[in-house]
């Protein structure tokens, strides 16, 4: 029965594109894909994505967890259980935790540098924070968003020459 899952995905792919989509609906299509295929790793994506439609975080945090036992070296899972920790839980040491992990997983990972950057600032750690960004400005010098979030963290610091720099 497990090769009629990606049928339930589908549907609930294109019922999530539709102007007023039915939630309760997508849920039901994705809940029948997980119980036909327990390990589809899609299916549990797109209800963990689902659940922070809803505002159920804890739901959400239960799928990621289940995500990452599935595929524990995929740094989007970690970014994404790091970002309902940083966002929903205020859950900061486990923040850090999995954006290091994304970090470790794909040293790349430039939205992980980003978060653990605004993080090191929230918790008081300017130059900490600063230094990550330019972590991550030099794996890609192009990324607005790092350079969008050093220049507040600068501008903060009192430092608005720097600032008006990025």
């Amino acid at each position: 029965w497990k090769y009629f899952a990606p049928a339930y995905e589908g549907r609930a792919c294109i019922r999530l594109l539709q102007r007023d989509p039915d939630l309760d609906g997508i849920g039901r299509d994705l809940d029948e894909g997980v119980r036909l295929d327990p390990g589809f790793y899609r299916v549990r994506f797109l209800r963990f994505y689902l659940m922070l439609q809803k505002k159920d975080h804890l739901r959400a945090l239960a799928e990621v967890n289940e995500l990452i036992r599935l595929r524990p070296r995929l740094a989007s899972i970690h970014l994404a259980r790091g970002y309902i920790r940083r966002r929903f839980l205020n859950d900061i040491p486990g923040a850090f935790a999995d954006f290091r992990a994304a970090m470790k997983h794909d040293p790349e990972c430039l939205l992980a540098y980003v978060n653990v950057a605004i993080l090191l600032n929230a918790t008081g750690k300017t130059d900490e924070a600063i230094r990550e960004f330019n972590r991550a400005l030099l794996i890609n010098d192009r990324y607005a968003l790092a350079y969008y979030h050093r220049a507040s963290v600068l501008r903060q610091a009192k430092r608005p020459d720097e600032a008006l720099a990025d």
